[in-house]
């Protein structure tokens, strides 16, 4: 393990002596412009007077980690503020580390930049297992099956179960587990929405890791580690810590209390994992746990409709200024907000980077898309930026936010300040600790979503073409890399980038051949629209409009599928931030319809139920698939498997017609179950 660990010791709720570089000193604040021919990307930055030189590296996002050869064979000097990158190729991700040099005082900036020329838009993310608390269940059925009709639209394939708060974690990575095991290639994410249980390790005080924020002993044992629900392969024990020293009895690990002793992942993570969790918020009253989710969900749902407006620029604020891990080593210093202008620069561009006023009075006065905040800290504060409370009474205007400071990184505690942004009437929607390490999210100007920030940041290897045990750590990326502590608060799937969606699918048929019509979407600059089908909801969606977007607003599918056709149309744009280009989508709009099988045997047709209108707002019509009967059973399931129907049927013959009143059901995904003999036919419904 890493030695420089061992050095990391300051407590975080003291203010920092600086000294005469300033924080933003340790950033390289690299924006790019694209050209696609002949094809090239241009990196550039500020001007540094202090900088002896340059260095440049790049790799393919695939990549796992950058390259030790420099793009650049000559070094570049202080009076360079621009690189081109002319052995590019249109449709490409790349990723740049740009590593600037100050002799006098030995230390390394450094910047990360994600970019490419058109690059391909991505129309099937992955499966994402979503664990909801059954406390949840039915009061906000209509919100969570709108979620997971959201994530579907944006390309996710939703697995959902239902998680007690008295449940076992090692009975709930079981569960994921099981998904993952069952799809390792395709299983991508995991959204753990309230209060599932929440997994505890650490307090080895191996390498002096902890505790994490220097409160020593105060804080030191174990803490929250969601990550536990993302490694499907690294070994967790709860066999050798023990450790009773902090103040909170949460803390405090003992073998076999169900507590795991790692302070560092004990391997590589797998999955994405984000959390929303209101529980124990009392600040927050009148409204209670189930109240601050619905209002969370609402706005998830608002943001990916396009109905947040939000300037395009990056908010820091700064109350640490840089630490001083040892008087002569600069190499061991540490600028938490350097971050900040890291990933806002290659979003943004660095003008419109701001850094003056007051985090709370900026965030109320105008709004950023982005904003960053640090300073000492308690449970529910950070010295400078704001309380929860703040959160509780004002509506700040940020989106993605990250704030640092002492003891809040523990976040399983009443009124907790990194979860609280999440329950403010504002439009935040995630929120991370970021100082220790230093987070990364530079891949979103690209148009990834942020729980695979979480992922890179998390195994931290792909940054840094250089040995981290040597030096080039705290400054640049920020230390305690790998850690258990590393927790994304907030949806995983939500992209910074939206796209205004297209709306009021409609389907007609006549037998195999669908027409698809829509209402169009009212983003500038649109190219068209990609028409998206699947046999089943929480299946993939393939593209069946070609390659190049449609123009118009009508699409006809001459091949459907025989029987259930889900059809989904998304809008898509030619996006260019402050890193470069790619082809963006919108949200999708989808409907359903069975076509006409006229005679021809479907292997699938023996096993479904011809159901409509589906979606379908109170009433929906079977017609029934099997011979007469005096012993079927009809059930409904809500999207965690729970009973919300169930009717006998009984001398129904052969193709008869089945009516069902919906009308006292709550919107949402169910399952249609009919029970016939030997014979058990199923069908995913959807009431909006």
């Amino acid at each position: 393990m890493k030695n420089l660990y061992i050095t990391v010791i300051l407590i975080l709720g003291a203010f920092s002596a600086a000294y005469a570089q300033k924080t933003i000193d340790y950033a390289v604040r690299v924006s790019a412009t694209v050209q696609k021919s002949p094809a090239s990307i241009r990196l550039s930055w500020p001007k540094d007077s202090n900088v002896v030189n340059y260095f440049i590296y790049r790799k393919l996002k695939t990549d796992p980690k950058f390259p030790a050869i420099k793009l650049n064979t000559s070094p570049l000097s202080a009076a360079d503020t621009t690189f081109t990158d002319n052995n590019v190729s249109v449709g490409i991700n790349y990723e740049y580390e740009l590593v600037k040099t100050i002799a006098k005082t030995a230390y390394y900036g450094f910047g990360y930049i994600s970019s490419g020329i058109e690059v391909p838009a991505t129309d099937v993310r992955g499966k994402l297992i979503l664990l909801v608390d059954n406390s949840f269940l039915p009061t906000l059925q209509p919100q969570i099956a709108r979620l997971v009709l959201d994530m579907t639209n944006d390309g996710w394939s939703v697995i959902m179960h239902g998680v007690n708060k008295t449940d076992k974690v090692t009975d709930v990575h079981a569960l994921i587990e099981a998904d993952y095991t069952h799809d390792p290639a395709n299983v991508k994410a995991v959204f753990l929405l309230g209060h599932i249980p929440v997994p505890y390790s650490g307090g080895s005080l191996v390498y002096g890791l902890n505790p994490i924020d220097g409160h020593k002993p105060q804080h030191e044992g174990a803490w929250p580690a969601d990550i536990y629900y993302a490694d499907m392969h690294g070994t967790w024990t709860d066999t050798d810590v023990t450790d009773t020293l902090g103040e909170y009895k949460a803390n405090h690990n003992v073998p076999g209390d169900g507590k795991f002793d790692q302070d560092v992942i004990p391997g590589n993570v797998d999955l994405e994992v984000g959390r929303v969790d209101m529980y124990d918020m009392p600040d927050f009253a009148p409204l209670t746990e189930t109240g601050l989710m619905k209002r969370y969900l609402d706005k998830d749902h608002n943001w990916r409709m396009g109905l947040v407006k939000m300037n395009q620029q990056g908010l820091v604020m700064d109350y640490f200024g840089i630490v001083r891990n040892d008087t002569t080593n600069h190499l061991l210093d540490e600028a938490f907000a350097a971050c900040g202008y890291k990933n806002f620069s290659a979003m943004f561009g660095a003008k419109n980077v701001v850094n003056s006023g007051s985090w709370e009075t900026d965030l109320t006065a105008s709004s950023y898309l982005w904003s960053y905040g640090c300073g000492g800290g308690t449970d529910t504060s950070a010295s400078g930026i704001t309380h929860t409370l703040t959160f509780a009474k004002d509506s700040v205007q940020t989106v993605f936010t990250m704030i640092f400071g002492s003891w809040f990184g523990d976040w399983n505690n009443t009124n907790n300040y990194l979860r609280a942004p999440l329950a403010s009437k504002g439009p935040i929607l995630t929120n991370c600790w970021s100082g220790r390490p230093q987070w990364q999210f530079h891949n979103m100007a690209m148009g990834d979503n942020i729980g695979y920030s979480m992922l890179i940041n998390a195994n931290d290897n792909s940054f840094g073409p250089l040995d981290y045990s040597t030096y080039f750590k705290s400054a640049i990326m920020g230390s305690n890399d790998r850690m258990i502590h590393v927790a994304l608060m907030g949806d995983p799937t939500l992209r910074m980038h939206v796209v205004q969606p297209p709306s009021n699918l409609s389907l007609s048929n006549n037998k195999l051949v669908v027409t698809l019509n829509w209402t169009a979407s009212t983003e500038p600059g649109l190219l068209g629209y990609n028409v998206y089908r699947a046999k089943w909801i929480d299946q993939p969606f393939e593209k069946i409009s070609g390659p190049t977007p449609i123009s118009g607003t009508t699409f006809v599918d001459n091949s459907a599928m025989h029987h259930t056709n889900f059809y989904m149309v998304r809008a898509v744009k030619l996006e260019t931030s402050a890193s470069g280009s790619y082809f963006n989508m919108s949200q999708g709009t989808m409907d359903t319809l069975t076509t006409d099988n006229s005679g021809i045997e479907d292997i699938q047709v023996a096993h479904s139920i011809n159901v409509y209108p589906n979606p379908t707002q109170n009433i929906f019509h079977i017609v029934w698939p099997g011979s007469e009967t005096s012993t079927g059973m009809l059930h409904l399931f809500d999207i965690v498997g729970n009973e919300v129907l169930t009717t006998p049927l009984s001398g129904i013959n052969n193709l008869q017609t089945i009516d069902v009143n919906m009308s006292s059901i709550a919107k949402g995904v169910y399952t249609l179950k009919i029970n016939n003999g030997d014979a058990v036919y199923v069908q995913r419904i959807v009431k909006d």
